[in-house]
């Protein structure tokens, strides 16, 4: 829990109609608050597909390759509307014990409007 006067570590995207009680928070009212501050956006990657045959190999205990990297997820219109602006960083792994736990896409925004 936050101290008080102390501003939110985790940010909700803006939205113009509610769809939590973060909304009605005075603290989350980035635009009032926030403006001209940057932020990091994230979003889970989709998952990559898998070289032929991958279970198999996976069983043996041998190295998978990707056929085809997640596609990247389009930058998402608010996030232009709300930041001076926004570039998209890519595709970062998340590994656990050297394998990979999730996919997530990052997009750096600059500037809140």
């Amino acid at each position: 829990m936050n101290q008080p006067g102390a501003e939110p570590l985790v940010y909700y995207r803006t939205v113009p109609r509610p769809g939590n009680q973060l909304f009605f928070w005075p603290e989350y009212r980035y635009a009032e608050r926030r403006k001209g501050q940057n932020a990091i956006f994230v979003v889970e990657a989709g998952p990559a597909k898998l070289e032929t045959f991958w279970l198999w190999k996976w069983l043996r205990g041998k190295e998978i390759s990707i056929a085809q990297q997640p596609r990247l997820a389009k930058t998402p219109p608010i996030l232009l509307e709300q930041f001076e602006s926004v570039t998209n960083l890519g595709v970062k792994e998340i590994r656990v014990g050297g394998r990979v736990l999730k996919r997530i896409q990052l997009f750096e925004c600059r500037g809140l409007k």
